[in-house]
């Protein structure tokens, strides 16, 4: 007979399984002498309820579109949600650099004052040629002691500091006597009578020669009053009688300057130039070796602190305008003004250079100071022109080069969804997460992605984590599929918690650092999370009696039974399509009323064998023979009208198991039908 299978409140639903029990019993005689007789046979198919409550396919999955019944009969809890399409875009960019440099003037010209020349005669030197002035006469030895002239004043500078350059001094000798080796000239300030240097000659000049020395004058400060004292002696006429001409005989002296490299001046400063490079390092997250600059503003703003005009060409080594040239900035700057000037960067190519930091990108600058046009002005070597550069929104629409660990924040995905009520009573024994991720990237990406299963009923969350390496793109999108289930990670929590939101979020570490590609502005990431679990259940344990069937006996076989019958055995085949061992037991009684409270006969409890999986994916019925020896005060039973039979069974609660090896396990998963007294076979995974 069939019987409704009944439901706990469970949410998942349940499968109905059935066995066929055929029983069949012979009797024998003991005796020869009489007609053998004809026992009684009978076959009967149970179905037995599982557990105590009712619902269909349709009752379970037409209320949300997460649950569905599958080709097997199976039903799955099923999850599909793609990202939105994540393109790099705007990710390919540098963060604003700002830098500030100075570049000095340095040592700077000043023109040489030309000659400045004087005199001195023979009466300053040798005062007693006053008292033989115009006679022939013998001079004897004589010396002189800073004996001083004046030159005239330079018309170049007012006072330099000299950082190099060196003063020449010649002296023609027109005396008529010999001046000695040893002769000494110093230099000093006419205001301040401070020494600036010294020269020495140290060989003799003759009547009617000329004699010169020099010497450097680095660190020097000169201003433009200068006045030279001489020390020094002669060896007079040698016993020679000459002429004495006190007041045009002399010692002309000729002062030149040359050279003058200034590192301070008040003076006249000639056109001249200073350059200087430097670079900015753009970090070693992006290593270019070109790019495409899709958006970038070069922003300068210079200073010119040197009291002089500048014309200041800046040049961008790295950036290439679309016909080759490299980018360059031209400005005309006044003493102490500021301006500032900005390269839109958008269509030049980024090739910079590349150093141990990482990649850097290089810029020089040339300035051309133009002079003070023939005024005196103060400058010093510090005098500056400073450049305060800004790289701003340098994003790229391409590159090619190398990427290490560019991290991009994927958009957080998040879906609710409704599942039936009174579903706690299910579990998921299996699962599988498969994250597809579609890599238009041509770098390597390594994604961690949380995946969170919340449901917000209970409070409770389980969080699935995703880390692997993903192929980089090769000519076109390249698909990689991430298998998740309980053998690799906690799925199985996550599902069994019944989640009504799920939430996707994480990073991608793109580039590796070694691999050298191509990224796009346009180049994308998509990614799929699929989650799938089949519905499974757990018996609870049970002790279950079924209806007592009917079973009408034939008048002569109870006469039979009553007259020649001394014993005999009962003998059935129950075939099992349950994968449980099962404790079955039959009880007999010739009143209806008295089948399970006081039954006559008791059979068993007999151990049933388990139907066995057939192939992971359903169930074989495995037959178990019973023989029971009867007595005839048993057998005299079978000696009525009608006899009344009643079934029963006991087995203990499962436990989630795999079928590691294709044999028998308890946790089972069942197929669900719309007739919930169908006799179906178990389905299994």
């Amino acid at each position: 007979m069939n019987q409704s299978i009944n439901f706990n409140k469970f949410h998942k639903l349940l499968y109905f399984v059935a066995f066929i029990s055929v029983l069949t019993v012979s009797l024998f005689a003991v005796s020869c002498s009489f007609k053998e007789p004809s026992a009684p046979t009978w076959d009967v198919t149970v179905a037995i309820p599982l557990i105590n409550r009712v619902i269909t396919v349709e009752e379970l999955i037409e209320d949300t579109q997460y649950l569905a019944e599958g080709e097997s009969g199976l039903v799955n809890f099923e999850f599909e949600e793609e990202f939105s399409r994540y393109e790099i875009g705007d990710q390919l960019k540098v963060a604003d650099l700002n830098e500030t440099f100075s570049s000095s003037l340095g040592q700077f010209k000043v023109p040489s004052p030309g000659v400045r020349a004087a005199s001195l005669t023979f009466g300053q030197i040798y005062p007693a040629a006053y008292l033989l002035d115009g006679q022939v006469t013998q001079v004897g030895t004589f010396g002189y002691d800073n004996v001083g002239v004046s030159l005239p004043g330079f018309d170049t500078f007012v006072s330099v500091l000299i950082g190099s350059g060196r003063i020449q001094i010649t002296i023609s000798n027109r005396l008529p006597v010999t001046l000695s080796a040893g002769l000494e000239i110093q230099a000093r300030s006419q205001s301040t009578n401070e020494l600036l240097f010294n020269i020495l000659f140290d060989s003799d000049i003759q009547p009617g020669t000329s004699a010169v020395a020099s010497t450097d004058l680095a660190s020097v400060r000169i201003p433009s009053d200068i006045k030279v004292f001489l020390t020094g002696g002669s060896s007079g006429s040698g016993g020679q009688p000459v002429e004495i001409n006190a007041n045009t005989d002399g010692i002309d002296f000729q002062v030149y300057i040359s050279e003058i490299v200034a590192v301070e001046a008040q003076a006249i400063v000639e056109p001249q130039e200073f350059s200087g490079s430097d670079s900015l390092a753009l970090g070693d997250s992006i290593l270019i070796s070109s790019a495409s600059i899709a958006t970038g503003l070069f922003r300068v703003d210079i200073s010119n602190d040197i009291p002089i005009n500048v014309d200041l060409d800046i040049f961008l080594h790295d950036f290439i305008d679309p016909v080759g040239n490299s980018a360059e900035v031209n400005i005309n700057l006044l003493s102490n003004q500021t301006v500032s000037e900005i390269i839109n960067l958008a269509g030049y190519t980024f090739k910079p250079g590349r150093n141990q930091d990482g990649s850097v990108t290089h810029f020089s600058w040339n300035a051309r100071v133009l002079g003070s046009e023939g005024n005196i002005i103060t400058v010093t070597s510090d005098d500056a022109i400073s450049l305060s550069i800004r790289l701003a929104n340098l994003s790229f629409s391409e590159i090619k080069g190398w990427l290490d660990k560019i991290h991009i924040t994927l958009d957080t995905m998040e879906e609710s969804f409704d599942l039936p009520d009174d579903i706690e009573g299910l579990q998921f024994e299996a699962g599988r997460l498969e994250l597809v991720i579609n890599n238009g990237i041509g770098f390597p990406i390594h994604p961690d992605i949380k995946i969170t299963g919340v449901n917000e009923n209970t409070g409770q969350s389980v969080d699935v984590y995703v880390s692997q390496q993903i192929a980089p793109a090769n000519g076109g999108p390249v698909p990689t599929s991430i298998v998740l289930d309980k053998t690799n990670s906690n799925i199985i929590d996550l599902v069994n918690i019944f989640p009504n939101k799920i939430i996707v979020s994480g990073v991608a570490t793109i580039g590796d650092g070694s691999s050298e590609s191509v990224i796009r502005n346009t180049d994308f990431i998509e990614t799929t999370v699929i989650i799938s679990a089949p519905l499974s259940l757990s018996f609870p344990s049970q002790s279950v009696k079924l209806d007592v069937e009917t079973v009408e006996i034939d008048a002569d076989v109870q006469d039979q039974l009553r007259d020649n019958v001394l014993s005999g055995k009962l003998m059935a085949q129950i075939s099992n399509r349950i994968p449980l061992g099962v404790d079955f037991s039959f009880v007999m009684s010739s009143r209806d009323t008295s089948v399970y409270t006081n039954p006559e006969l008791t059979i068993g409890p007999l151990s049933l064998k388990p139907a066995r999986i057939a192939g992971g994916n359903g169930v074989e019925a495995v037959v178990s023979d019973i023989l029971v020896e009867l007595t005839q005060q048993q057998i005299a039973l079978f000696a009525n009208d009608e006899i009344f039979i009643g079934f029963g069974y006991d087995y203990e609660s499962t436990d989630i198991e795999d079928y590691s090896d294709g044999s028998y396990e308890i946790m089972l998963r069942f197929d669900i039908f719309d007739n919930p007294v169908r006799m179906v076979s178990p389905r299994f995974f």
